[in-house]
C-alpha cells in the first residue's frame, strides 16, 4: 500500500504494479510524448517534462480518494518502468470502471500488458467489487484489441456508444460468484 495515495501494489508473474508518483516523470513524459503510443489514443502529446509533472500532480487527489487507480508497470527482474495501467471513469454507483493502459514500444508484443490487465481485473472484481470493466481500443490497434479479447472483453453493442469512428468499446462482465 502506498502511503501518499493509499493505493495497493499489485503483482503479476513478471510485474509489480505500483502507484504513480512524481519520480515517474520520465516514464509519463516518454509515454505521453511518444508518437506511436499517442497515435492510437488520439491525444495531444506532452511537449516537456513540466507537463508530465503537472499531469502526475493532478492525479494525486483522485488517487488519494480512490476515484482513480493509476499504476506504473515495473519489470520485477530488471526494475524498469515500462508502462501505465489505470482504472477510472467510475459509474456513479461504483459498479463499472473504465480500464486504460499504455506501454513503451520496446516492451510491446511480450505479454506484459496481458499480465498487468489480468492483475487489474482480479483487483477490480475481487477486491474493489466492480461488476463491469470497460475499455476502448482504436480499431487499427490490433495488439490492443488482442490484449482485451484475450482477457475476455467483448465488443459492446454499437447502440450504446458515442459516434467515435476510430474507436471500439469493449466490456468485461464479472460472472464469478462472490
Amino acid at each position: 500500500m502506498d502511503s501518499e495515495t493509499a493505493l495497493p501494489h499489485l503483482t503479476a508473474r513478471r510485474l509489480l504494479l505500483r502507484p504513480v508518483s512524481e519520480a515517474d516523470t520520465e516514464l509519463v513524459f516518454a509515454l505521453r510524448s511518444h508518437p506511436l503510443v499517442n497515435g492510437p489514443i488520439e491525444r495531444i502529446p506532452l511537449t516537456n517534462r513540466a507537463e508530465a509533472v503537472d499531469f502526475i500532480r493532478n492525479l494525486i487527489p483522485d488517487l488519494s480518494s480512490q476515484n482513480l487507480y493509476y499504476w506504473v508497470m515495473v519489470n520485477q527482474a530488471k526494475q524498469e518502468s515500462m508502462g501505465i495501467i489505470c482504472m477510472w471513469n467510475f459509474s456513479a454507483n461504483r459498479t463499472k470502471a473504465e480500464v486504460g493502459y499504455e506501454l513503451l514500444p520496446q516492451y510491446w508484443s511480450q505479454g506484459y500488458m496481458h499480465e498487468a490487465l489480468e492483475a487489474v481485473i482480479h483487483f477490480a472484481f475481487k477486491q474493489v467489487g466492480f461488476s463491469v470493466l470497460e475499455a476502448w481500443a482504436n480499431i487499427g490497434n490490433i495488439a490492443s484489441v488482442r490484449v482485451l479479447t484475450n482477457a475476455g472483453f467483448l465488443p459492446m453493442e454499437k447502440d450504446n456508444l458515442s459516434n467515435l469512428a476510430t474507436m471500439t468499446a469493449y466490456e468485461l462482465v464479472n460472472r464469478s460468484p462472490f
